[in-house]
Parts: structure tokens; C-alpha cells; sequence
């Protein structure tokens, strides 16, 4: 799921998957709309929904805020084929989060659920966001971290490592929680709420969990990366004999939930 990707396979992937996304994110889905609950009540004028997939979350936003102008933006051409399709009344865009296509100062509210760790360079992405909220503005943010799939990782490795002990190198895996707070902060974001969960989805085996990645267009790995039919049997003996509790192999994700907002005052907002 989280290896380093170009960004034209990552598109690829998820565009793929995008029929049949909402039947298999749950997970996702469920980040999201706590993520929604805990936003302030406040009247926006504006708001996006940065990778927003099919825009149910999107759709959710402009149902709460039926005043607010709410955009969605996803990079993956299949999301925004299906998200224009289920909500044709929504301003949906496709553009990439590190380079969103909007003048300064364009958003109130800066929305996005599990999309960031796609992006290798998280300070220069976070200061283009920075850059279109307005002063006083707020960003809520949920993304997955160092330890989402260690499980999956340590199996992936070991059967490696047993192939080819004397080339074995580790599968680079995403930012720690600590990493992602300090590109937020040299963003220039000022951070007012931050929360850290772990979260464990079950499946039946090692195979299940390669096959829900895949329906959520999350499968691919580095050109460099290889698993044969034999080390992926290994692998997954691996995961079923350390990761198993209820007769279930077991997949962890760590969540890094935060808000935070841009210092200054918006002189026309009034809350």
C-alpha cells in the first residue's frame, strides 16, 4: 500500500479501483466522517476536499455547510469520473495536492482524509495549502503513518531477507507521526489539536488483505520490489503464525489525526 510510488502509477492504481472504492473503504470512510464531526461549527464561505476519491466525504460537506462553496479534488482521473457522476452539483477538479490549481487565500476550510501520504515532500505541500487558506483559516487532516501494515512490512521482509540475505535491504515505509507534525509547523501552520490512534482490520489471511488493497487501489509497489509466488507463500505463513488473533490475520494502521489553522485575521470573516 505505502511504498514509494511515482505519482503516474499511484494515479493509475486508484483510478482503477474507483467503481468499486466505496463498497471496500470502509476504514477510510469511517476516518472520515469522525473527521468531519469534529470540525467547528462556523460559517464558511469556502471549503475543498483535498483527495476527495468518489466525493462521498465531499458530498457530506456540502450537506453540512449547504452555504459554503465546497470543491473537490482528487489527482486520479477514474475518482473524478465517478465522483462527477454521483454528485453532479458538486464543483469537482482534477489536480494534484502538492500543486492545488487555486489563487492565495481561496478556502476557509482545507478538508482531506488519508492523502497525504502519498506525497514525498510533505513541508512543500503543506505550505501550498498554507497558501490557499485564508488568514485564520483551518486545515483538518487525517493520514496514515510509519506503522500502517507493519505486519505487512515485517512478513513482505523476512521473506525476502530469507531469499537473498547478502542484497536484502528494508522496504522504505512512510513518515512517522513526528515527522508529518514537524512539516506541518514549518509550513507555518500553527497546530490546535492533534490525535494519534492505532486501528486493527481483520481478515482472513495474508491474501485477503493483498486483495482489499487492491480493490482500494492500493497495490502497487517500486519497480525494484518483486515477491514471487514461492516468497509470497512464505511471507504469508509468516504473518498467519505472529499476526493472528481469533483465527484472523490482522492489519494495523496508525491514524495521525490534527488541526491547524493560519495565523492571522480574515478582516471580512465574522464568527
Amino acid at each position: 500500500m505505502i511504498y514509494p510510488l511515482q505519482q503516474h502509477r499511484i494515479r493509475q492504481a486508484f483510478s482503477r479501483s474507483a467503481c468499486r472504492y466505496e463498497q471496500l473503504a470502509g476504514l477510510q470512510m469511517r476516518l472520515g466522517q469522525d473527521l468531519i464531526r469534529r470540525i467547528r461549527p462556523r460559517p464558511y464561505r469556502t471549503m475543498i476536499d483535498i483527495g476527495m476519491g468518489t466525493g462521498i466525504l465531499t458530498n457530506e460537506l456540502k450537506r453540512r455547510w449547504p452555504q459554503a462553496h465546497v470543491v473537490g479534488v482528487d489527482f486520479a482521473p477514474g475518482m473524478v469520473k465517478v465522483a462527477r457522476q454521483n454528485y453532479p452539483d458538486l464543483w469537482i477538479i482534477q489536480a494534484d495536492a502538492t500543486r492545488p490549481p487555486f489563487r492565495p487565500a481561496s478556502f476557509d476550510l482545507v478538508f482531506s482524509n488519508l492523502a497525504y501520504q502519498w506525497v514525498d515532500d510533505l513541508q512543500h505541500t503543506f505550505s501550498r495549502t498554507s497558501a490557499i487558506l485564508r488568514p485564520d483559516g483551518r486545515f483538518y487532516v487525517n493520514v496514515f503513518t510509519r506503522d500502517s501494515l507493519k505486519e505487512l512490512f515485517l512478513a513482505l521482509e523476512h521473506s525476502r531477507r530469507a531469499a537473498d540475505p547478502r542484497h536484502f535491504t528494508g522496504i522504505r515505509r512512510l513518515p512517522s507521526p513526528q515527522q508529518v507534525m514537524d512539516a506541518v509547523r514549518r509550513a507555518g501552520l500553527n497546530v490546535v489539536e492533534e490525535q494519534r490512534q492505532n486501528i486493527r482490520v481483520y481478515f482472513h489471511n495474508m491474501m485477503g488483505l493483498l486483495r482489499w488493497l487492491k480493490g482500494i487501489g492500493a497495490q502497487s509497489a517500486p519497480r525494484d520490489f518483486f515477491v514471487g509466488k514461492d516468497l509470497l507463500a512464505e511471507a504469508g505463513e509468516y504473518y498467519r503464525t505472529r499476526f493472528t488473533e481469533d483465527q484472523k490475520i490482522y492489519g494495523s494502521f496508525e491514524v495521525v489525526t490534527f488541526i491547524a489553522k493560519k495565523d492571522g485575521e480574515d478582516k471580512d470573516y465574522h464568527a
